[in-house]
């Protein structure tokens, strides 16, 4: 009989070694990389996401804005005025309508420190402070301030030194008479101002109303038409408040 040789243990061969892992760091070197690569590789592209530079704001749009305020800029001093010799146009028998007068825009330019000349006055759109006031009413708030406030969509009631006691009151009055509306409380500045020959005005922006005596209704319907009808929207307070008197 014829015997087999014994069968040979089986020796399992051995695994290949583990590929190495990758550090995160070499990962992102690698992925870095390509991205650079591709970049290289197309000029446009690289154009487009490195050198491209936002577009200059329009004429009534403007820049980012707001800060500090900066004491002692060249901004339209206090009027004075001698009521004792000044005298106002010859009044309308009745206030009439208040239609307003539109006037092209005059821009919207942030000035942060040089003098600022205006071709109308009032003015109701122009170069402005970067820093408005703060919504109420002032002893005296410079155009170069409340312009920006009327680009923010609110409305500037001006009153001249000389005018009548109860107009002011008046126009006190009806500023304050407003509900808050869906963009909050009605945003007014008041202050008086003197570069004109009419008692009053309503100014928002690009618009003016000249008043010799003020009709509630009808100044209502002006602000109604061009309250926040201005290149921003914009409810809050400024950082301006020299002269701010109250709300």
């Amino acid at each position: 009989m014829r015997l087999s040789p014994p069968a040979r243990p089986r020796v399992p061969s051995p695994a290949p070694p583990p590929a190495p892992a990758l550090k995160a760091g070499a990962l992102l070197g690698g992925l870095l990389g390509a991205l650079l690569g591709a970049l290289a590789c197309d000029p446009a592209l690289t154009g487009e996401l490195l050198d491209a530079a936002p577009a200059p704001p329009g004429p009534d749009m403007a820049p980012p804005h707001g800060g500090p305020v900066q004491p002692g800029l060249p901004d339209t001093p206090p009027p004075a005025v001698d009521c004792a010799t000044f005298t106002f146009r010859a009044p309308p028998a009745t206030c009439g309508a208040l239609e307003g007068e539109f006037t092209p825009s005059q821009g919207a330019q942030h000035i942060p420190a040089d003098p600022i000349e205006y071709l109308y006055a009032p003015p109701s759109s122009g170069a402005h402070r970067p820093q408005w006031g703060r919504w109420g009413e002032y002893s005296w708030l410079p155009p170069e301030r409340w312009l920006h406030n009327l680009e923010h969509g609110g409305v500037a009631l001006l009153y001249h030194p000389c005018a009548p006691a109860e107009l002011i009151e008046g126009l006190r009055a009806l500023a304050r008479s407003y509900p808050p509306d869906d963009g909050g409380a009605l945003r007014w500045v008041m202050t008086p101002y003197g570069d004109m020959d009419h008692p009053a005005a309503l100014v928002a922006w690009q618009w003016l109303a000249r008043l010799d005596c003020l009709d509630a209704d009808e100044a209502r319907a002006f602000i109604a038409r061009v309250y926040r009808q201005a290149p921003e929207d914009v409810a809050g307070d400024g950082a301006y408040a020299e002269g701010w008197l109250g709300r």
